[in-house]
């Protein structure tokens, strides 16, 4: 198994952050890495794919624009979101942004700091136990879904395999998440990270040497992944209770304290 370390992927971060400040000419209060590395299932090729939030400036204030942009870097991508977003991202319980709550991976404004963090996000799936089950299943049904298409670039991939190796190393990974959180009652903080033996073998998906071109057993897998996750999330959905807001209002309330504070300072 590969792992960069720490300040490998932090020094990439700074990078990026450097080049969005003095190219792009944009504020930026927080850069986070997103993807394997945070779950400890990077490989040598796995591209160190970051979310960086930025404050507005003068002129998206005034027509009412809000950032949110894609860029390539040379370690990978970067999406760029307009600061205002980050609550509502946060509020929608997708593991996928939730992870940035944890990443031991970030370079941050310090009030952010503060607040954003794995304390809130276990506060979080508490409070919106619901919305994150149900975040959860249409990611899941989402990478099901992808496994046997291509999408943008990965063409060649499905013509080697006969399958996309990497969405089923997604579908895995989430239904084991699954298992974890739901079905054992772990905290979300505490289960980004699978123990080692299902590490080397969502390891060995990705990489197309569990399965390699068996598409009989590829079928196999994918539909008993997917009909485990629902029968797991199903009866979560049934003994849910209602969706509480404490949490998420308290980091708005923060958030927006913290906006402010930089918008004063075009004034």
């Amino acid at each position: 198994m590969y792992v960069k370390n720490h300040d490998e992927l932090v020094a990439a971060l700074f990078d990026v952050k450097q080049m969005l400040t003095i190219i792009m000419k944009y504020k930026v209060l927080a850069i986070y890495l997103q993807g394997s590395q945070n779950y400890m299932l990077d490989t040598e090729t796995s591209d160190i794919d970051m979310n960086a939030f930025v404050l507005p400036s003068p002129e998206d204030l005034y027509y009412g624009r809000t950032v949110s942009k894609t860029y390539q870097t040379r370690f990978g991508q970067v999406e760029v979101k307009d600061f205002r977003l980050f609550v509502e991202l946060v509020k929608k319980a997708n593991p996928s942004y939730l992870e940035l709550l944890n990443t031991r991976y970030s370079i941050v404004d310090k009030r952010l700091e503060s607040i954003a963090n794995n304390k809130l996000l276990d506060e979080i799936v508490k409070d919106r136990y619901l919305v994150f089950l149900q975040a959860i299943k249409g990611t899941i049904n989402q990478k099901y879904n992808g496994v046997f298409k291509a999408s943008e670039g990965t063409q060649c991939t499905l013509d080697e395999y006969g399958y996309q190796p990497k969405e089923l190393h997604h579908l895995a990974r989430l239904v084991v998440l699954c298992r974890d959180v739901v079905r054992d009652g772990k905290k979300l903080s505490e289960s980004y990270i699978p123990d080692v033996n299902d590490r080397d073998y969502l390891v060995g998906i990705k990489t197309g040497k569990v399965f390699e071109k068996d598409i009989s057993a590829v079928t196999l897998a994918a539909d008993s992944l997917k009909a485990e996750a629902d029968l797991i999330i199903n009866q979560a959905l049934l003994e849910s209770k209602p969706i509480v807001d404490t949490s998420i209002y308290k980091f708005s309330e923060r958030m927006y304290d913290i906006f402010m504070e930089e918008i004063k300072k075009y004034l």
